[in-house]
């Protein structure tokens, strides 16, 4: 998982890249982790590009715990 990103993003080691793929294809569970991750990136690139209100982002900064 902590280097699931690096790993979609084509930035590993291809020896490591094999490793990942065969534990993708004898693991039940990450498979749906991999595509419910891909979908969620292709989402995102697909999304208007908005401006958050600055009530809303200081909100969301305060609630992930970002401005400490």
């Amino acid at each position: 998982m902590a280097q699931l990103s690096n790993f979609l993003d084509g930035e590993l080691d291809p020896a490591y890249c094999e490793k990942i793929e065969q534990h993708l294809a004898t693991c039940p569970m990450c498979p749906i982790v991999v595509d419910t991750t891909k979908k969620t990136i292709a989402l995102y690139h697909d999304a208007p590009q908005t401006e958050i209100p600055p009530q809303v982002r200081q909100h969301l900064i305060e609630v992930l715990g970002l401005d400490k």
